[in-house]
């Protein structure tokens, strides 16, 4: 009855198998823990009947081992599968092990997407370093928590892209993606035409294109700088050979005529002896021919120093280093109504500056700006009506555009590209005085803090100045 039986041998043995499998293979898990209990569960019904003493012992364990004896096949082959599953698990985990290596190996962002709803099924590494994000927060979130909201880069655009790349084109665009800490950055993205699965998930390649976009917006400026400075070279030049010709010619044909004038009143001073006799030829020489002359030649060097002024003027706004920083514009706006509060006085003008947004700009070149539009708005006033001038603004993407409206005697379309030329004025011989540099001067500074300037205007009907800056 003490002796040990074939059925204890098996189950002996099975345990120790079963906790040798459980040891090498940890995660072995349900299937491997029901083997071993029931293995220990037959021992304890084999023991219970031979406690109840239903029968012989020989007699028992020839009825117990023919029950057992049918189960315990059907245990060792479920134990065997098990054992063959876990390595097969830990040859898939291996392979995993080595895709996520190299998966993570790869220099790109990478995120798959499912197309159906844009969801991030999986990302690596360096689409965590790049995007600042833990793997538990990206997965499984929507795609547009790594892009901005404007309406240039919306869900809806992402997802036709997504779409078109899991129906199978090949795509390949840029995209204004957003950090976890809000920072804004410029990524070239690649949608994969080949897809995963059969669930229509696709491979999005992510690449940070920030120092190339950088390196174009700079290349845009300097060939608008050039194109600016290739505008004022024709200026100059135009000015050169028609604007100053002009006085030159005066000088030149009029300091004849004093030639002339000196050449006759010599001769008349040593024609007599008695200069009573040509008292009145050289009083008409000295009075009329020589004094016309003098008059002329003063009144061209005049011209021909303002012109020169005028370049040196345009020319040291090129030249002047900006400071720009984020501006508070009804604050520069309220500088400019005060220091320009007699002249707004004096011509009964009324302003009204309305909450404007802020901009990055030089402080004192944009106050020069706004100094200069409304100064124009009261020289240019109609004579009919109270002048009453208005300043807005206007958010746009990247950009706020103010606007200088007034009800003055406006400009003729016909005029409108020629305002902001070098020394070019409406009415040249007209009473209001000017150089025709002030607008001139305001396009430069504004085109060289990458904005742009224009006029909205009709005869008779005011004028709207618009100035579009960077926010």
């Amino acid at each position: 009855m003490t002796m040990i039986s074939y059925l204890d041998l098996v189950t002996i043995f099975s345990v120790l198998v079963a906790l040798v499998a459980v040891l090498r293979f940890p995660s072995t898990g349900t299937g491997l823990r029901f083997v071993v209990v029931g293995l220990l569960l037959s021992k304890l019904v084999y023991a219970g009947l031979l406690y109840a003493k239903y029968a012989y012992a020989s007699t028992e364990f020839e009825v117990i081992e023919d029950f057992i004896g049918a189960i315990i096949p059907m245990w060792w082959a479920f134990l065997f599968y098990v054992l063959f599953q876990q390595v097969n698990i830990k040859s898939l985990r291996k392979s995993d092990k080595s895709y996520r290596e190299i998966f993570n190996a790869t220099g790109d962002a990478i995120f798959i997407h499912d197309a159906a709803n844009g969801c991030i099924i999986d990302v690596n590494q360096p689409m965590l370093d790049l995007y600042g994000y833990k793997y538990e927060e990206i997965v499984g979130a929507d795609f547009t928590k790594v892009s901005t909201d404007d309406s240039e880069f919306s869900y809806d655009r992402a997802m036709k892209k997504i779409r078109q790349a899991a129906a199978g084109e090949r795509l390949v665009f840029e995209w204004l993606a957003q950090k976890s800490n809000g920072e804004r950055f410029w990524v070239e993205v690649i949608l994969s035409d080949s897809r995963i699965d059969s669930k229509g998930r696709v491979i999005a390649v992510v690449r940070d294109i920030s120092l190339r976009k950088e390196i174009e917006s700079q290349r845009e400026k300097l060939l608008k700088e050039l194109a600016q400075k290739n505008d004022e070279l024709e200026s100059i030049l135009y000015v050169s050979s028609h604007d100053l010709k002009s006085p030159l010619v005066n000088i030149q044909g009029f300091g004849g005529e004093l030639e002339i004038s000196f050449k006759e009143l010599l001769r008349l001073l040593h024609s007599q002896e008695d200069l009573s006799l040509v008292k009145d030829e050289l009083e008409s020489c000295i009075k009329n021919d020589m004094a016309q002359a003098i008059q002329f030649i003063e009144a061209s060097s005049e011209k021909l120093y303002q012109l020169i002024d005028g370049l040196l003027r345009v020319s040291r706004i090129s030249k002047t280093s900006s400071t720009l920083s984020d501006t508070n514009m009804n604050k520069l706006l309220s500088v400019v109504a005060d220091a320009m509060a007699y002249q707004l006085q004096d011509s009964g003008a009324e302003l009204e500056i309305s909450d404007l947004a802020n901009c990055r700009c030089d402080e004192v070149q944009m106050n020069q700006v706004f100094t200069n539009l409304i100064n124009n708005a009261i020289k240019y006033r109609s004579p009919d009506r109270a002048l009453k001038i208005t300043v807005t603004s206007k958010v746009m993407d990247s950009t706020v555009t103010y606007c200088v409206k007034d009800n003055g005697i406006g400009i003729n379309p016909s005029h409108h590209h020629k305002i902001f030329e070098l020394f070019h004025r409406l009415d040249p011989d007209g009473e209001i005085a000017g150089d025709g540099l002030g607008l001139t001067i305001v396009k430069r500074i504004v085109v060289r803090h990458g904005g742009n300037i224009w006029v909205e205007s009709d005869s008779g009907e005011g004028s709207r100045f618009y100035v579009s800056l960077p926010r």
